[in-house]
This record gives C-alpha cells, structure tokens and sequence, in this order.
C-alpha cells in the first residue's frame, strides 16, 4: 500500500507539473495602453515587400478583444520575384532561452474585409514563418486560411536558408539570447510547393507571437520511472527472503 501511495503521489506531481505550463505571450499587437508589447512605431513591427497596398494593426485578431498586424498586397502588378511579409523590427531582440519553440495566429484574408485596392486572389498563401538574423533564416512552411489558426513549432524542426547553412551558424540554431534575432513571415509571390505565380490581392495578418515553454512533464517521469524501479528492487528483496 506504501508503494502504490508513493507512486500515485508521483503521478499527482506528473500532473500539476503539467498544468503548471504556461506558454508566455510575446507580442500581442493591442493598441490600447498597456494592452501588449506592440509599438506602432519603427521600433515595434513592420510591414516590407513590394506590391504593398496597405498595412497596419487596426483589425481584429484572433480573439474578439484583440487588434493584428496586416500586409495587403497586390500580386498581379509586381514580377514574380515579389515577396512580402512583417518582421520585428525592435532594436534589442527578446531573450528566448526560455522556449522551445514559438507559434503564430494567422490568417490570409481575400477581398472584402479590408479597404485596400480589391482585385480576386488567386493562387496559395505559402508564408514561411520564421526566427532571423539579418538574412540567416530559420523557418517553417505554413498555410494560412481565411480564419486564424495557431501554427506551432519547434526552434529544433525549423529549417536554415543558405546564409543559415554557412558560417558562422553551419546549419545550427544562433544563440536564443542573440540580440539580432528577430521574427518574421515571409510569403513569396510563388510558392515552393506549387511553383505557379499568385495573383490578385490578398491581406497576411498575425496575432499572438507566443513562446513555448518546456514542460517539465519529462524530468517528472524519470523520477517517477526511478522510484518504480527501487520499488521493484525492494519487492524482490522482500520475496527472496521469504523464499530463504
């Protein structure tokens, strides 16, 4: 009864461990005062690419009482070398040693909700989500609808671009804590997987940069594997004395 009381013990330590997490908003872009880490300046996010119509942060995000950042762009007037996409242009970069990895809100809106030249959009909203630094790249492969989903992953599981592959990083991840990381959305007017040109005008939104925090759940369930094993050892102790 002893065993079992200290192993369920362990497993209530497991479990509140687990709920314990709590992932950490980094940029929430609120324009109301105190509301998030968006400053509507140069010094907070930015939009870049060419095609721009418009951009800003005056629309609804992903929850009822948040505001986004937004690029609207048109397509069809730019070659196809076009890309486009918000970055973090802050001047000291945010520790993430922390994390393990990061997600984003997005959406990719089509005609109609924003007042920008409309034309019908036509194509994939490829956008490549991503930590930089400078022109080195780490990143991920998303496909935004026209709802906002959470899109999450792992620092580890993100990809380098050439300047990423070749010194000084080699394919590794820059230091978390580096100053000059930042992060960005790119969408390139023709996307990888398709290889066909988008066309018309479409609108990138992003909301909630979150931080993932590491569970703590893996170093629980080794304590917990190891007080198993010494209850078995101690079982079998038991029994081979009985048995002498």
């Amino acid at each position: 009864m002893k065993r079992m009381a200290v192993i369920a013990a362990a497993l209530m330590l497991v479990f509140a461990a687990h709920k314990a997490v709590a992932d950490d908003v980094l940029y929430s872009f609120e324009l109301d005062v105190g509301g998030g880490n968006f400053i509507p300046t140069n010094d907070g996010w930015f939009s870049f690419g060419n095609g721009t119509t418009d951009a800003g942060a005056d629309v609804p995000g992903s929850q009822s009482t948040h505001s986004s950042r937004f690029h609207t762009a048109a397509w069809s007037e730019v070659s196809p070398a076009m890309t486009f996409g918000v970055g973090d242009a802050s001047p000291t970069g945010i520790d993430l040693t922390a994390y393990q990895g990061f997600s984003m809100d997005l959406k990719f809106d089509v005609p109609g909700d924003l007042p920008s030249p409309q034309v019908a959009f036509d194509g994939v909203a490829e956008v490549r989500m991503m930590i930089a630094i400078g022109y080195a790249e780490w990143s991920t492969t998303v496909v935004p609808t026209d709802t906002f989903n959470t899109f999450a992953v792992d620092f580890v599981a993100l990809t380098p671009n050439y300047y990423a592959s070749i010194a000084p990083y080699n394919g590794n991840l820059p230091a978390l804590d580096d100053a000059g990381l930042k992060f960005q959305l790119i969408m390139p007017r023709v996307p990888a997987s398709t290889g066909v040109a988008n066309t018309g005008t479409g609108s990138l939104m992003i909301d909630q940069v979150t931080g993932i925090v590491p569970e703590p759940t893996t170093f629980a369930l080794v304590s917990l594997t190891s007080l198993a094993i010494v209850s078995r050892r101690r079982q079998r102790r038991i029994e081979l004395n009985r048995i002498h």
